[in-house]
């Protein structure tokens, strides 16, 4: 249990806090009661959850789901920070600084030096040192469009979610392994969103050829839109099957919206040049530098690199940190003195960490070089991924 100035105090929650956090989340963000159920007897544990609270009031909490990240061929514990929730009296107070200081000790303590948020609003979480780390290709286009990408391959069945897990989790492992930073997920992941698409009458498509899944998407059907939720597919021919299948829709409905990776290249063989646009997506933002990146694997040899974080919120991150790598293997040091050949906020380094391009940070004046050749001893460390993630809860 932690204070700050404000008599705020910051603890892990107990079972008997759960009724208190539910009702705050069904004030704050308005989920349908089958949504909230759901969440709170599925994914919902009160150890992994922190408030805020002045005296025995709770002012603002938010919950630490545990995942763990294919972040360059490595398996990460991370933290999905969800369910950022403060009342409406106490917006502005410090109430969420205070939580939000909370969250990355405890994320850090539990052995999560990463973790990763969706914002409601990116600037008021960049205040706080997270960065955009992840992006995607949104589509809004007129059925009759996807013409130009559909083929017919396989076969493709409506098909029970719940009944179809084991398949499902197989084809989405594939299909994470072209990407970084996919969020791992096993069966009973995929029983639970299977469970929130029955619980909002949706539906799953499945593309098999010989039996096996190679590729599915879920979706709802709205008043004269399709939204697709999840657009999974192992090789270009299921894609394709799959935008046949949803194009066949078009004298039922006149849209569809769904969202690909941002390496997709879908855009570039659609007549409306305004059917697609990127769309930043997730946030992260390291917890403990020297923590999280001495454990890592490197792809590079015979490195020797003084970085310069400024972290204002997170005292343990703002220092110059020496990074040798051997073998690859990292053996990271905090020095004294003020000699970084390389500096950059907290978000910049935590979104180079995770796959982000470090030469558009740079040109963009978020990382100042000192020495060239640490520069290029960056990017062999941390290069440019074509990242991918959908995980809502």
């Amino acid at each position: 249990m932690r204070s700050d100035a404000n008599d705020i105090t910051c603890r892990l929650l107990n079972e008997s806090d759960a009724p208190q956090v539910r009702a705050l989340w069904e004030y704050c963000f308005k989920d349908t009661k089958e949504f909230v159920e759901l969440y709170f007897q599925k994914c919902f544990r009160a150890e992994n959850t922190v408030g805020a609270y002045r005296g025995e009031k709770l002012l603002a909490a938010a919950q630490l789901n545990p995942y763990t990240l294919n972040l360059r061929g490595q398996k990460i514990p991370v933290s999905y920070i969800v369910g950022v929730e403060t009342t409406p009296e106490e917006r502005g107070s410090g109430a969420a600084g205070a939580l939000m200081r909370e969250l990355l000790t405890q994320s850090a303590e539990r052995g999560c030096y990463l973790t990763l948020l969706m914002p409601f609003s990116s600037k008021f979480y960049q205040a706080y040192g997270w960065s955009y780390a992840y992006a995607r290709w949104r589509y809004r286009i007129n059925l009759a469009e996807l013409k130009p990408l559909g083929t017919d391959y396989g076969e493709i069945e409506l098909v029970s979610a719940m009944e179809k897990v084991a398949d499902l989790t197989a084809c989405y492992q594939t299909f994470g392994e072209k990407y970084n930073g996919v969020a791992l997920r096993d069966e009973k992941h995929f029983r639970v969103l299977a469970q929130d698409l029955q619980n909002d009458g949706g539906y799953c498509a499945v593309v098999y050829q010989n039996g096996a899944p190679e590729g599915y998407i879920f979706y709802l059907f709205g008043t004269d839109t399709i939204v697709v939720r999840e657009f999974v597919y192992k090789n270009y021919r299921a894609k394709a099957a799959l935008m046949q299948y949803l194009y066949r829709h078009r004298s039922q409905f006149e849209k569809v919206n769904f969202f690909l990776p941002q390496a997709d290249a879908s855009y570039l063989f659609l007549e409306n040049k305004n059917a697609a646009a990127i769309e930043p997506y997730m946030m992260a933002r390291i917890a403990d530098v020297k923590q999280f990146l001495e454990p890592l694997s490197y792809r590079a040899d015979n490195i020797s690199l003084k970085i310069k974080v400024n972290d204002s919120f997170a005292a343990n991150n703002n220092n110059v940190f020496s990074l040798q790598i051997q073998d690859g293997c990292a053996e990271v040091g905090i020095l004294a003195d003020d000699s970084g050949e390389i500096e950059l906020e907290i978000g910049s380094l935590s979104a180079v960490v995770m796959g982000v391009s470090a030469k558009i940070l740079r040109e963009m004046g978020k990382i100042t070089v000192y020495k060239e050749k640490s520069f290029r001893d960056l990017l062999k460390l941390w290069p440019e991924e074509n990242n991918y993630i959908n995980e809502d809860y």
